[in-house]
């Protein structure tokens, strides 16, 4: 499996630039267990047990909806833990045109879902430096996402 933080640390093993900074964290008592422990596992894995570098951020994705919505076209909420293809369908059951106001039953930050996308694609190959945007993977991301969600049930 791709691991970012492996293609994150190339540039420093490339130009001897790494530095673990183990030491640096015990001195300033950073506390690490406020870091996401599956973050932490996956640094110290790239970086063969070293701290060559912290994560910034974590990506967690959120649904935000309109409950009146919801309750308008009697549909169900959404729930914890709900899957792609769940989201699609409870999408379908919203996605309509009202009169004369289109209803779209999901829509998705582009720049979100591309960085954190479900199926943990890179945007460029580690081993051979080009773009993965035309893998299938891609293709199904941008349909299930952002095509399919927009269509219009009726």
């Amino acid at each position: 499996m791709f691991n970012v933080f492996d293609y994150a640390l190339d540039p420093l093993f490339s130009y001897n630039l790494q530095y673990d900074m183990t030491e640096l964290v015990k001195k300033h008592q950073v506390d690490l267990t406020q870091i996401e422990p599956t973050l932490m596992d996956a640094v110290k894995n790239a970086g063969n047990g070293k701290l060559y570098l912290l994560p910034t951020d974590q990506q967690i994705q959120v649904m935000y909806y309109n409950k009146g919505i919801f309750d308008k076209f009697g549909v169900p909420y959404p729930r914890n833990g709900m899957t792609w293809d769940e989201t699609l369908e409870l999408s379908k059951k919203l996605t309509r045109k009202d009169g004369e106001k289109q209803y779209l039953g999901f829509a998705a930050s582009p720049a979100f879902i591309f960085k954190t996308n479900p199926y943990s694609e890179p945007y460029l190959d580690p081993k051979t430096e080009k773009s993965t945007f035309e893998r299938d993977t891609w293709k199904k991301l941008i349909q299930t996402v952002f095509v399919s969600p927009s269509q219009d049930q009726g």
